[in-house]
Formats: structure tokens, sequence, C-alpha cells
């Protein structure tokens, strides 16, 4: 049983890959996506992996306080985060997977828009309610306020081909070759101030039917073609051609990051508030590291703080 729980926010700065190995369809390494509807998500294997290798290596590469080679680092990180061994103890810290909240697509009104649909904006909000304890472990005191909202959001509905524009547009919204007549919504106030709330852009927000959110984060994904060369001739190698999928940057995934009991012994279990200082306000998820792809930002409130910074 978890005891404590925080959500964060996180925006791709660069295009990022968190794959599901070889494929047969349109990209020959494609993302990971939702089974049962096909919208893009990294899990929380591969979050929680890239997590737990950065803080090793800003330990391992000395950015650490400890004196006796950042032994004492790696012990305290492991203890929150499992052990090599994971047959020897739990994880103090678990991680959902990161589910897509806004997705960017190019407009003719404005760079791009970032779309979503009611679907995802309900089960947000159903996350939302999962993570109102905060890290003191004290209930939102705004709890009966917010409820009313989330349940105002369990009525909202768009018609396909239809769009709600939470900016100020008037016309009828361009996305990509797509064009959406606008559409308006009683909850629409109520959706802006959750936003605001949860320190999102409103104006580039997009409401979209949930088959048409569908259909674009399916087709407008950047598919990026890779080569091999061949390091004795210095050209490229016969069939080394291969398209890698990428979610596209300026994306915002979410994640619940979970605190469990300590049990074995009598410290507190500070595993939250470990991360949230130790892991800093970018970091790096999924592949394709060397090549500069998975460079995240946080969005959350709470910022984070460098790993050297006092414990």
């Amino acid at each position: 049983m978890y005891t404590k729980s925080q959500l964060e926010y996180i925006k791709a700065i660069t295009p990022i890959h968190a794959g599901t190995g070889q494929d047969l369809g349109i990209a020959d390494m494609p993302i990971q996506r939702e089974k049962h509807s096909n919208i893009p998500k990294i899990e929380a294997s591969s979050l929680k992996g890239s997590i737990k290798s950065i803080l090793y290596y800003k330990i391992k590469n000395g950015n650490c306080n400890s004196e006796n080679n950042g032994e004492d680092d790696l012990k305290k990180m492991y203890k929150y985060f499992g052990p090599e061994n994971g047959d020897e103890a739990s994880s103090l810290i678990a991680f959902t997977d990161a589910k897509l909240l806004l997705f960017p697509i190019k407009s003719a009104a404005d760079i791009f828009k970032l779309v979503t649909c009611p679907y995802i904006l309900k089960r947000w909000v159903e996350d939302l309610k999962l993570s109102k304890i905060n890290q003191g472990g004290q209930v939102d005191k705004n709890e009966n306020e917010n409820k009313n909202n989330y349940n105002r959001i369990d009525d909202l509905d768009v018609k396909d081909g239809q769009a709600i524009d939470l900016g100020e547009g008037k016309d009828n919204i361009i996305l990509e070759d797509y064009v959406f007549k606008k559409s308006e919504t009683q909850c629409k106030e109520v959706l802006k101030e959750i936003f605001k709330k949860e320190d999102v852009d409103v104006k580039k927000i997009i409401i979209l039917s949930d088959s048409d959110f569908v259909e674009l984060v399916t087709l407008y994904t950047e598919i990026i073609t890779r080569n091999k060369i061949d390091t004795d001739t210095g050209v490229a190698k016969d069939g080394g051609l291969f398209t890698e999928e990428y979610l596209p940057a300026e994306s915002i995934l979410y994640f619940i990051v979970l605190e469990a009991p300590n049990f074995n012994g009598d410290e507190e279990n500070n595993a939250i508030k470990y991360y949230t200082k130790h892991i800093g306000d970018v970091f790096q998820v999924g592949g394709d590291f060397t090549i500069g792809k998975g460079f995240v930002k946080r969005l959350s409130k709470e910022s984070g703080r460098d790993v050297n910074q006092e414990s």
C-alpha cells in the first residue's frame, strides 16, 4: 500500500523514442502505445529505469557529497529505487506509466497547437483524484471545490469534426490537413482553471473528439530514417536503412510517483523527497541518448535540485 503520491508533468524538449523493439509496421522501431487505444505512452519500467540510471551515473561521476567514492549515496539510492539484485528488497518508490496529456500538431493559425480529447481529460481527472495526497500526507484543502470541477468534466463531449479551443480563436481550426468546426462547452472555464492550476499553457489547447485525436496521434508522430555505416568502407551498409518512430517535441505527459512505507527499519521513507531533490529539472528518458533524443523538462511546481546540493 502506497502512503504518498506526487503527480509529475514532463514536456518533451527533444523527440522521445521509448521503443518496443522491431516491428513490421510503418516504422521498423515503433514507440510504446496503449494496446486498447493506440495512444502513445512511456512504460513505467522505461521511465523508472531511465531515472534510476541517471541518478546512478550522477553519483558515479562524483556529483555527490560522499567521501567514500559515492558508496553512501549509492546505498541511499538503492534503498529507494531497489537494489541491483531485485530479490533482496523491493523498491520504496514506484512510478506509473507516463500518459499522454497534450500532443503537438502543426496549426495554420499558430506554429502548433496542443491537442487532447475527452477520454484523455477524463482519465487525467481520475489520476488527479488518485494523487490528491501531497508529500506531507495531507489531503488537498480545496478537495471539495476540485471535486465539483472534476465532476463537470464527466459531461464533456466533442463530436467528430468539431474542436473546442481553450484559447481565443474565433474561426474554424486547421490542424495539419484537417479543418475542424469550432465548438463550445459549458465546462470550458473549468478546464482552463484546472490547466492553469497545473501550470499548463491553456492558449494552445484544442480538444478534439476521441476518434479524431487517436487518428492524429497515430498519423503524426515523427518517423525518422537512419542509416548504418560500414566502418571499413565509410559508406552505407546494404540493408542498413531503418526507420524509428518518435513522440514529437512539445508533447506533454504526466505520471504519478508513489511512495511505500519502509518496513525494513525505523527510518522514515523519504523516497519522493529524494526523487524531487535529485532528479533535477531536465533529464533523459527512452532510447537514443547519444543523439540527443529523450530530453524532457519537468513542469511540476516543485522544482528538482541537483544531487550535489545538501541532503
